[in-house]
């Protein structure tokens, strides 16, 4: 059996895993974000040529428009299997990409990453708006973001062939399930790969290698912040200094993923009596 895999970051470990199975063949993944328009003869020939397509779920909207989801499986209506972003912010409650609405995607502390706490304090500390939300109320942003991701998770997956949102939830209180939103630790992933390979009656797939942990390569502060606060602390200030006039007006930025509490936090009015809006 031949197969494709269309997907994000998580596509290349995916088909990797199920590259194991016997009897299997994977072509080179499709990676959605580096697709474009010009690539669909391309594109046409990889996936007339499998046997079956595993497709990452893609809004409609998507371009380009032959690798969106439903467009696969309106072309190819008996070869479409489907499967989730595995997407979830619980873990990583202050982890944002953050994009100026006029110069674009903002570099971060942790790679692309920015921790919207340290965001905070940077921002009290240099005049820039009011002190820093208290634990209390980080505590209640992350309940309320780990919700409303959890939400959004199995939302995605209500139109897919397969999906983990169980997992997570049963599993996230206890275990890293995610590096950052969109980082899968890797028995998730795996976890995915077998339940796929379970949908497609492949065979049983062996256990991965020891530490297998192929998206375990940006590791940012966690939920409680470490001994290493300080640290991290300085390092951020200094990427945030460097940026200081991308960040100096929160109504240019904007978040991904968001959150309803994300606007409230940004212009520094997120307290425990009003979590989800500014006072006008």
């Amino acid at each position: 059996m031949k197969l494709v895999v269309i997907g994000n970051c998580q596509a290349r470990p995916l088909a990797a895993r199920l590259a194991t199975a016997p009897g299997v063949r994977v072509a080179d993944p499709i990676i959605l974000h580096l697709a474009k328009e010009e690539d669909e003869a391309a594109h046409a020939e990889a996936i007339g040529g499998a046997d079956l397509i595993l497709a990452q779920a893609t809004a409609d909207n998507f371009r380009p428009r032959h690798l969106a989801s439903n467009t696969l499986r309106a072309d190819y209506p008996r070869k479409v299997v489907v499967w989730p972003n595995i997407f979830y912010a619980g873990q990583q409650p202050f982890l944002r990409y953050l994009t100026h609405l006029e110069t674009g995607r903002v570099a971060g502390p942790f790679d692309v990453y920015h921790d919207l706490r340290f965001l905070a304090l940077w921002r009290a500390e240099r005049g820039l708006g009011p002190a820093a939300p208290n634990l209390d109320a980080e505590m209640r942003f992350a309940r309320d973001v780990a919700q409303e991701s959890l939400v959004a998770l199995r939302t995605r997956e209500a139109d897919c062939d397969v999906g983990v949102a169980d997992l997570v939830e049963e599993s996230a209180s206890e275990r890293r399930c995610f590096y950052t939103f969109n980082h899968p630790a890797g028995w998730l992933l795996g976890s995915l790969a077998t339940r796929l390979a379970a949908r497609i009656d492949l065979p049983r797939l062996p256990p991965p290698p020891d530490g297998w942990e192929p998206l375990g390569r940006i590791v940012p502060p966690g939920l409680l912040l470490t001994r290493e606060h300080a640290a991290l602390q300085a390092m951020a200030f200094r990427v945030y200094d460097a940026a200081a006039p991308l960040l100096a007006d929160p109504k240019l930025l904007r978040t991904t993923p968001t959150f309803a509490a994300d606007a409230a936090w940004l212009d520094g009015c997120y307290t425990e009596r009003e979590a989800n809006q500014c006072p006008v």
